[in-house]
């Protein structure tokens, strides 16, 4: 469905001489990359609303998107594998940070060690896209900026008692690890 809107678009562009022909699998990479990810967060969005879960999914989303970019791992070959993944791991996150209760120095104590043991791993290459020293280097920077704004939230909703977003956070957390830990072993089956 989004490879044949983006053909649409691109086809268009490139009859009213907005974009060159000689660039047409850019683009068409580009736009549907862009309308998966737009659908992917509008039904995250919609299950939120239903669920009575919004600000659960905006934080989700606010999380997730930066840290699969930073962070890397398993990347699904097609987009509705993609796609159903993605909603899988934002309903299992939302389910289980509302039957996880753990106190504030537990949550602290599994967020500083998920927070190591994920920028250890960070970036996990994909065979898509193989990083470079230098662009991996900056990638763990970007992850020391980021995880270091997460904590500072992460240590906001303890002080203020919100037990089930802290509880997000740290289950985001386990999963953006098995996220690289599935990257990892795709990649030694797939070589890079």
């Amino acid at each position: 469905m989004f490879n044949y809107i983006s053909n649409k678009i691109v086809d268009f562009l490139i009859n009213n001489n907005e974009i060159r022909s000689d660039d047409k699998e850019m683009y068409l990479y580009c736009i549907s990359t862009s309308l998966e990810m737009l659908f992917n967060i509008f039904i995250t969005l919609f299950i939120g609303v239903l669920w009575g879960r919004f600000f659960k999914s905006i934080l989700f989303l606010c999380m997730i998107i930066p840290l699969r970019s930073i962070c890397g791992g398993y990347h699904a070959e097609r987009s509705g594998s993609c796609f159903f993944l993605s909603i899988l791991i934002y309903l299992q996150s939302v389910k289980l940070s509302d039957v996880i209760l753990l106190t504030p120095k537990i949550s602290l104590m599994i967020f500083v060690l998920l927070s190591l043991i994920v920028g250890i791993m960070t970036p996990v290459d994909s065979i898509h896209k193989v990083l470079k020293k230098e662009e991996k280097i900056k990638q763990r920077k970007s992850y020391i900026v980021l995880i270091s704004v997460i904590a500072l939230i992460l240590i906001s909703l303890i002080y203020l008692k919100k037990q089930d977003l802290y509880s997000l956070i740290i289950v985001i957390m386990f999963f953006t690890l098995f996220v690289q830990a599935a990257g990892i072993i795709k990649n030694k089956f797939f070589t890079i």
